[in-house]
């Protein structure tokens, strides 16, 4: 008879933004204040055991319970966040991290459009006034492309979400995916320009990490895995163009010389069984979603393990234990 394991669940938490936000200039912006996430630190050392990336992926090869209530830290995207603010704190607790970044951001230092998004949002006093003006856009596109009328638009995406009224998310769901490419990309471009900044790139170089940031925080004890090339949702994408954009990741972890450990974060959290199968065959041993949730590594496959957000858990050392940590208690 197969051996029974019991253990606690693993608990993952995923990370964005970890920066001054109030006081910057974009204090709309949604992410977790630099002291907001030393106590939050605080607070998981009291109630949990932090593990590393590769703790898990022991575990989970040698059938080996992890410690405790388990917890593993992941940062996505690759913001700047993560060098100067983050990493200094992980040193200073002794606290492992895995992150994530996507390459273009990296080597091309180009703003991702969800990145662009953000700051728009962060940027306009009323998300509704960005509403009509993309709805200006989209009538000034329709002689050189077939789009739906505003009414239609409104009925497939207005809605709320778990962190957006149904304007943001409407606006969101149009800037994101909800028109076609060049319409989309054109009125995003001129939309950021306008509000955030005239020069994206120059914008880039102080969102995102570069290669010697990540070199260094592999260097401090850090783990770097991969977050796609393009950032795209990549269940959106053909069998092939989601392996040449899994590619991309590879090859930046080959110029930070990430080791052999090839672990994976779904960008958007898309992914399609495609998407696994193309991980497996390039040896990914483990993937993120961003499916809420705890991970039980001997039913949970590890290339779709879940997570819970940030802003799932105290941002005080000495709260109370939350409904999450309580469930991380088997």
């Amino acid at each position: 008879m197969a051996s029974q394991r019991k253990y606690d669940p693993l608990t993952i938490v995923m990370y964005h933004y970890v920066r001054p936000i109030a006081k910057s200039p974009y204090p709309k912006l949604k992410g977790l204040e630099v002291d907001l996430f030393r106590e939050q630190i605080k607070y998981c050392r009291r109630h949990y055991t932090f593990v590393s990336m590769e703790q898990v992926v022991e575990a989970a090869a040698s059938e080996e319970p992890l410690p405790k209530r388990p917890l593993l830290l992941t940062f996505d995207d690759g913001y700047v966040d993560h060098y100067e603010y983050v990493l200094p704190i992980l040193l200073e607790y002794q606290v492992p991290g895995a992150f994530y970044a996507a390459a273009r951001s990296v080597l091309d230092r180009e703003m991702l459009d969800a990145n662009k998004i953000q700051f728009l949002l962060a940027s306009v006093a009323d998300p509704k006034q960005l509403t009509v003006m993309i709805e200006d856009a989209i009538d000034q596109a329709r002689d050189e492309f077939v789009l739906l009328s505003k009414h239609e638009y409104r009925e497939k995406f207005w809605r709320a979400a778990r962190l957006d009224s149904p304007s943001v998310k409407y606006c969101k769901h149009l800037l994101q995916h909800g028109l076609p490419d060049p319409v989309r990309s054109d009125i995003l471009d001129i939309l950021f320009r306008k509000f955030v900044s005239n020069d994206p790139s120059d914008f880039a170089e102080k969102v995102y990490l570069n290669l010697g940031h990540l070199r260094e925080m592999k260097a401090a004890g850090m783990h770097i895995g991969g977050h796609g090339g393009q950032h795209v949702w990549l269940n959106r994408l053909a069998p092939k163009e989601q392996a040449e954009d899994i590619n991309m990741s590879l090859h930046l972890l080959e110029l930070v010389e990430a080791g052999d450990l090839f672990t994976f974060c779904y960008p958007h959290g898309g992914y399609n069984s495609e998407t696994v199968a193309a991980l497996r065959a390039r040896d990914c041993r483990a993937a993120l979603t961003v499916d809420e949730g705890l991970a039980n590594l001997d039913k949970t496959t590890l290339l779709t393990l879940p997570r819970i957000d940030t802003i799932d858990l105290p941002t005080d050392a000495e709260a109370d234990l939350c409904d999450w940590t309580i469930k991380a208690t088997t």
